[in-house]
């Protein structure tokens, strides 16, 4: 063995004094070899003798440069906290040999924190192309894509997201949360097989938020036509089965009295600024506090204006972030709450699970979320006629409480602007078309059904505004789409992301507003009704199917409701060829919904009210009749 060899067996056992005295003998008989200055380099680098590994690594590259070298400079030089000049060193070493997978590696990983994302892709393509079996540098490739990724997606940039978190995925595809990103960026774009598939992954990898990734791809189902109701129900079932098994309902404390008010528990993660607040805030502000005390139970970071709001409106506001499942039962059983309500389904942050522990003695499902929850703790939920008729075949594991009325209200937002006649009554020549739905909403049906529209009025352009369309790359997706149809993509203008404020003020530019399907919209829809604008949906056969057409019977719009895609052009047409009826629709849309059950948040509170108070004597009967 060579005294070089017998060195770096000393080097890799770990006997780095003596094996920096070989590197030094060796030095000292010969000072004009690079390897050896290298080498102890690398030994001074690994005591941390940051000089003394700069010094000999000076010597090295003084008498012949070498790829490797420039590695370990940018080594030093990082550990130093020079980025900059670790960078330049790194791009010497592959500019001496590109084949330096390690060069690659950490370059990427400087220049992705210093905000080069495109530049640092590349070099951990490189690192994991140079090395196919190094599962560190596809892992490492694969945390990059989906960093860049999830930074697209924030940005607004969904078409490149989706590229970025598909390579994320074939570059590891055990990596569970670049799947559940990739399944939200294809959502983006309407492309729902993928993401439904892509959520399917992630869960097949069972990781330690299965439950919420199981979640979102049953609310992924409901933007698929293809999708049966009872298919729907199984796959709500299958989840409660695997996150949320039933436990035995424990003894509760609360006094059984018919008469007495009653402790309402809400639960929501979204008890700020959020769609949910037009919805529910009038209720609490409108609850008769003689029949029932408010206590919000509250799963959230966020805290506005809106959350302060709530804190006013509630007889108790608890914090239960900190709380796990079984906690946050014991917490709620211990408060004695009476009838506690989710407010969230399986939306995100929902804490859903937590209702198979039984917080009270009866638990109710409302408001936020549009199928059944799948657990069979869950005693009730509550819709209305228009929602679900009672000759309804969808499956619920729930019971269904029909309301005698709309099963929500509505409180308008107070920034929305004065409402100003159609354009096509102010000298337009061409009729405008809306939909600021969701993207994901848009599903091929609606598509086909926009088109027809298109064809039978040649005069139509359509404003399709949604946040996943403030760039060109995709618009361009969805241009083709069109193009499919026979529609020329310069009949469609795309809108990116707006305030509130702006986008309800650019309903003054719509005549007629199209609704989505399956997926019907909710707020989306009371917006533009109150703005002034009719709007055209087509009733489905389930729940969230029907929630355009139960708002529009609701204001007294049956005539806008289609039963199919033909119908629906056809609607669409006829009112594009009645100036003077949009007209009337925007002087009068306004009135009509603070005459109907929509504006009614009185109406709504007395008829929970009733409804609870009729629950919880059920319940009492029940237990009468097991003690």
């Amino acid at each position: 063995m060579s005294e070089l060899d017998r060195a770096a067996q000393l080097h890799r056992e770990g006997r780095l004094d003596e094996a920096l005295a070989v590197y030094a003998q060796l030095r000292d008989r010969d000072p004009a070899s690079p390897e050896t200055a290298f080498r102890m380099a690398l030994v001074h680098a690994q005591r941390n003798d940051l000089a003394a590994a700069n010094e000999s690594l000076r010597a090295a590259v003084t008498i012949g440069d070498d790829a490797r070298f420039r590695l370990l400079e940018g080594d030093l030089l990082e550990r130093s906290g020079d980025v900059k000049g670790a960078i330049a060193a790194l791009r010497k070493a592959l500019a001496l040999n590109g084949q330096l997978a390690p060069a690659h590696a950490r370059l990427a990983f400087l220049l992705h924190d210093a905000g080069e994302v495109d530049a640092a892709l590349a070099h951990f393509e490189a690192a994991a192309k140079l090395n196919p079996g190094d599962v560190r540098a596809r892992s490492n490739l694969a945390g990059a894509c989906e960093s860049a990724g999830s930074a697209a997606l924030g940005a607004g940039r969904v078409t490149l997201a989706h590229a970025l978190l598909r390579r994320a995925t074939e570059a590891d595809p055990h990596r569970a949360s670049s799947w559940v990103r990739l399944a939200a960026a294809a959502q983006h774009l309407g492309l729902i097989d993928e993401s439904i598939d892509a959520y399917e992954q992630a869960e097949a990898l069972d990781p330690p938020d299965a439950a919420q990734v199981g979640s979102a791809r049953l609310v992924a189902l409901h933007y698929d036509p293809r999708r049966t109701s009872n298919e729907v129900c199984d796959a709500h079932r299958a989840w409660a089965k695997r996150h949320a098994p039933s436990v035995p309902a424990p003894a509760f404390r609360n006094r059984r009295d018919v008469t007495r008010r009653l402790r309402i528990g809400y639960l929501s993660p979204r008890f700020h600024e959020s769609s949910l607040t037009s919805l529910l805030a009038p209720v609490l502000q409108a609850h008769d506090r003689a029949e029932v005390e408010v206590r919000c139970y509250a799963h959230q970071d966020l805290e506005d204006t809106d959350t302060r709001r709530y804190r006013e409106l509630s007889d108790a506001w608890v914090d239960v972030r900190s709380l796990d499942d079984a906690a946050l039962a014991r917490r709620m059983r211990d408060d004695e709450v009476d009838i506690a309500v989710d407010l969230a389904g399986h939306t995100p942050g929902s804490r859903i699970a937590a209702f198979s522990q039984r917080l009270a003695p009866v638990s109710v499902a409302w408001l936020d979320y549009f199928d059944t929850t799948g657990l069979e703790a869950v005693d009730y939920l509550l819709t209305d006629e228009g929602h679900s008729p009672e000759a309804d075949t969808q499956p619920f594991v729930e019971e269904l409480v029909r309301l005698p009325r709309l099963r929500y209200c509505f409180e308008p937002p107070a920034f929305a602007p004065a409402v100003e006649p159609p354009p096509c009554t102010r000298g337009g020549t061409d009729i405008v078309l809306g939909s600021f739905n969701r993207m994901a909403k848009i599903s091929a049906a609606t598509l086909k059904a926009w088109s027809l529209a298109l064809h039978q009025v040649p005069n139509a352009r359509l404003v399709i505004k949604n946040s996943a369309l403030g760039h060109d790359e995709d618009r361009a997706t969805f241009a083709q789409r069109f193009r499919d149809h026979g529609i020329d993509p310069a009949r469609v203008e795309w809108r990116g992301y707006s305030s509130h404020a702006d986008m309800l003020a650019e309903y003054n530019g719509i005549d007629i507003v199209l609704d989505t399907f399956p997926y019907t919209g909710g707020i989306t829809t009371l917006e533009a009704l109150w703005m002034g604008r009719p709007v055209v949906t087509l009733r489905g056969q389930t729940l969230i199917s029907r929630q355009g057409a139960a708002l529009l019977s609701a204001a007294s719009l049956d005539e806008l409701i289609a039963h199919d895609a033909k119908s629906y052009a056809q609607i669409v047409a006829g009112l594009a060829s009645d100036p003077a009826r949009l007209a009337g629709l925007s002087k009068d849309l306004r009135e009509r919904m603070k005459a109907s059950p929509i504006l009614d948040a009185a109406g709504m509170a007395r008829t929970l009210e009733q409804t609870y108070r009729n629950l919880w004597n059920r319940w009492l009967d029940r237990s009468a009749s097991t003690t």
